[in-house]
């Protein structure tokens, strides 16, 4: 009965005929038949479950960029390797990567989270510049966001 309600849930949604709210999409509504086709049938169903159970990661869902590089060996350069598209820079990940960058400088935190060199400074002892940890540890982000968010309401 739930797969039923699903199934019917989302043809409404996803119809092409229907002009709702949600966009109808046609590909996402083959989608949605296949999958009440398989999985509306008891047999069926079985052998779908036994199949995924003997290989889960056939059934994994992976992004565009992912695919592109394990299938499509054709859209590789003469190196061998995949296009990578850029980040719109009017786009939300590009403006969280500028304020990552920001805190990385106030924090002096390379790319990947470690505390970096520096000058040393009179009683810090290991930590330079800015940093709050010694040279190679790790930043854990709880700690700036106590230092720079922490108030009584928090």
């Amino acid at each position: 009965m739930q797969i039923k309600d699903a199934y019917r849930e989302m043809v409404k949604k996803h119809h092409p005929d229907v002009q709702g709210s949600a966009e109808p999409d046609a590909a996402k509504f083959r989608d949605v038949m296949e999958a009440y086709s398989v999985l509306s049938v008891r047999e069926s169903r079985a052998n779908y479950d036994i199949i995924k159970r003997k290989n889960p990661d056939a059934f994994k869902e992976v992004s565009e960029a992912e695919f592109i590089k394990e299938k499509r060996f054709d859209l590789r350069d003469a190196a061998g390797n995949t296009p990578i598209a850029k980040n719109d820079p009017s786009s939300y990940a590009a403006e969280r990567i500028a304020e990552l960058a920001v805190e990385r400088a106030k924090y002096n935190v390379n790319h990947l989270g470690n505390y970096k060199g520096g000058l040393p400074q009179r009683g810090r002892g290991a930590i330079r510049g800015t940093a709050l940890g010694a040279i190679g540890e790790f930043h854990q982000p709880s700690v700036h966001n106590f230092l720079n968010n922490y108030h009584q309401e928090s």
